[in-house]
């Protein structure tokens, strides 16, 4: 095997394209869920599934946004490229 050195692209800069931590499920969206099944189930004016409408209506109404949290990669990553960028002792 011949010990060539293997040269890769060279990077501009390293950065995240969406540093936004995974949301987790909406409440209200599993209320939703549970009010469809309900109604595919029993029909759309079915007595069994008005609470579950009930709670759908109620979480809507009381929702509050929660901002999107960033993660700190970006900042660190900017931080530490030129170290990492920096050409090998020959």
């Amino acid at each position: 095997m011949s010990s060539q050195n293997v040269q890769t692209n060279k990077l501009r800069y390293l950065k995240m394209t969406k540093p936004y931590r995974a949301q987790t499920a909406n409440q209200c969206t599993l209320f939703m869920a549970e009010l469809f099944n309900c109604w595919a189930g029993s029909g759309l004016n079915a007595v069994d599934c008005q609470p579950l409408e009930i709670k759908m209506k109620d979480c809507f109404d009381n929702r509050r946004f929660q901002p999107l949290i960033r993660t700190p990669f970006n900042y660190h990553a900017a931080r530490l490229f030129p170290k990492l960028s920096k050409r090998p002792h020959d």
